[in-house]
């Protein structure tokens, strides 16, 4: 039987000579501009691999935890465990990484908690000096640990997606809340806003209150004023210095805790800046029949996590749930409410949920529950550790 490549039927389809089919379409079979053909493995940098073990005490030894024990401390990954992983994660078919904000983070802790995770930050346009070397530069420009990241996976056809949050800076810690700094300038702070950087509001209390949602805080983090120009300015300065640095594609924080003209302006913005660039939002708990968030994917410019089909997923492989496949069918029976469905990120786990193994930990489920993220609709995103069936049943 005849075969024909995908690029020689669109070739027909259009109407090109073959011999103009090579130069003239290789434009459309980039991996730069169609991000559909991705698949994407979600690294907690902190909890990945501890590649550099001279690090790990980092300017503060009490916010590490070498025996790893206490979940809401440092256990000393970093960007050259990443870095040392990039052939496996390339035989494992990975061919993007989102990995957790590297932004310099504060360094106290609150509650015991410190911030591995990477979303109480203090200084945009600087690294978290936790992932790099002992004494290493942790300015964008200088930091070798994060050009050598970079590198590698270009070269092995890899590209990276930073976690970003606009929405807030850091809680009160030490009674420092919403320190800012610009390359290591302090530009704001919570408790002297003099040019109102900061919202000023209580906390969250009726998630269904738009009022709230964009503009409370949530579990007091410094929320900031997406009014003010300066702070506009300055985030998207900083994201746009990442970007030059090597950076594919965008996972950003609480994208519903921000007005919709922000994030248009935001990515109208970075676009510009950057015309190939693949940005997706966390939306969280979105759901197709929730109207908001089929919505925002349409017109914010970027794309969202598919929390309903993981919910469904979850449901239905997960807890044998009644009805069975037929809630998953009933998510997809609703992606004409999205624009470009085919867009979502697809998942079943993630660092705001239990593991999928510890809800059930059938690994006949779990390989089913891959299988479905891998051929479905939208961009699978496997995370870290799932191929290796890992979960702990530690409180949840």
């Amino acid at each position: 039987m005849n075969t024909i490549t995908k690029k020689e039927a669109i070739s027909a389809a259009c109407g090109f000579h073959s011999a103009q089919t090579e130069s003239e379409l290789e434009f459309l079979f980039t991996r730069a501009i169609e991000f559909r053909q991705e698949t994407i493995y979600f690294i907690i940098v902190d909890r990945f691999l501890d590649g550099d073990s001279n690090n790990n005490p980092g300017p503060n030894p009490e916010l590490y935890d070498p025996d790893r024990h206490y979940w809401g401390k440092y256990w000393g990954g970093d960007l050259q465990g990443i870095v040392n992983k990039l052939e496996y994660l390339k035989n494992l078919g990975i061919t993007a990484i989102w990995i957790s904000p590297l932004f310099e983070q504060v360094e106290s802790l609150q509650f015991n908690n410190a911030p591995m995770h990477g979303y109480w930050t203090k200084d945009f346009k600087r690294i978290n000096s936790r992932f790099l070397a002992k004494g290493e530069d942790n300015t964008l420009d200088g930091c070798q640990a994060f050009r050598r990241l970079i590198d590698k996976a270009h070269e092995l056809g890899i590209k990276i997606i930073l976690d970003i949050v606009c929405n807030h800076s850091s809680p009160d810690v030490n009674g420092e809340k919403g320190k800012l700094y610009d390359d290591g300038v302090l530009i704001a702070d919570y408790y002297n806003d003099v040019n109102n950087w900061y919202y000023h509001n209580p906390e969250i209390t009726d998630w269904e209150n738009e009022d709230q949602l964009l503009h409370y805080e949530m579990m007091g983090l410094a929320t900031f004023n997406e009014s003010n120009i300066h702070y506009r300015n300055y985030i998207k300065s900083a994201i746009k210095q990442w970007l030059d640095q090597g950076i594919d594609g965008l996972r950003i924080d609480t994208v519903k805790h921000m007005p919709l003209w922000f994030w248009q302006e935001f990515l109208g913005d970075l676009k510009t800046h950057r015309p190939d660039l693949f940005a997706f939002g966390e939306w969280g708990f979105s759901n197709p029949r929730d109207g908001k968030s089929p919505q925002f994917a349409n017109e914010s410019g970027m794309s969202i996590l598919d929390f309903g089909l993981s919910g469904a997923i979850r449901e239905c492989l997960g807890k044998n749930a009644f009805g069975g496949f037929h809630l998953i069918q009933e998510v997809f029976n609703l992606d004409y409410q999205y624009n470009t469905a085919t867009e979502l990120i697809t998942f079943f786990d993630n660092h705001d949920m239990c593991r999928f193994g510890s809800i059930n930990p059938d690994g006949n489920a779990l390989r089913l529950a891959v299988a479905l993220i891998m051929t479905c609709r939208g961009i699978p995103c496997i995370y870290y550790g799932t191929e290796q069936y890992l979960h702990n049943d530690t409180n949840g």
